[in-house]
């Protein structure tokens, strides 16, 4: 999860929050943050 967050990041300052490929990343890495959340 840890790697995905941080290609999350670079990809952001790359590309900007609204490229498609930084939106791939962003819900390719949901499941893992709702199942995070779940356990607060």
């Amino acid at each position: 999860m840890e790697n995905l967050r941080e290609e999350l990041y670079k990809r952001i300052l790359q590309y900007g929050t609204e490229d498609k490929r930084v939106l791939e990343l962003s819900q390719k890495l949901d499941p893992h943050i709702v199942k995070e959340q779940k356990k607060i």
